[in-house]
């Protein structure tokens, strides 16, 4: 992937796949743009699993992409539960959800795994601005799993 590029369609789409397991860094505007290309090309996928990987500070340039009506221009019928791993409390991660959330119609589950302990507070703030985030699917639902291990 070249530094940048953003894909415009992958050559083909495979309609086979149902479950799809991927590790990303939400920072990289090359794996961020290829992960939603293969959401998009998987058609009867129900279920997605992403490793966050995300490490940096926020690259204005993704999240300027994820603000574009064309990163994710169609909705997900089949996507029904979406794990996220690792999660880093990451605002780009989180802007990636509100996506899910507003695209996947048959969406019924959204977990959230994060990669540890945060103070309270901010993961107060961060479950409740998960629970505010609109959604296309009236059965989604968000469940978060609080990491318990002390710092």
């Amino acid at each position: 992937m070249t530094q940048g590029v953003v894909p415009k369609r992958l050559p083909c789409i495979l309609n086979c796949l149902w479950h799809l397991d991927l590790d990303v860094n939400f920072n990289k505007l090359g794996q961020t743009s290829y992960t939603l290309e293969l959401i998009k090309s998987f058609p009867n996928f129900r279920d997605l699993e992403i490793w966050d990987k995300t490490t940096d500070d926020i690259v204005e340039g993704v999240m300027k992409y994820l603000d574009t009506p064309s990163c994710l221009d169609k909705t997900l019928n089949k996507l029904e539960d979406v794990s996220i791993h690792s999660f880093n409390y990451s605002k780009v991660v989180l802007y990636f959800v509100k996506l899910l959330f507003a695209h996947a119609s048959s969406l019924s589950r959204m977990s959230i795994y994060p990669d540890k302990a945060s103070n309270s507070k901010e993961e107060l703030n961060v479950a409740t601005e998960l629970m505010r985030f609109p959604r296309v699917s009236p059965k989604a639902e968000l469940i978060y799993h609080p990491n318990e291990e002390l710092d």
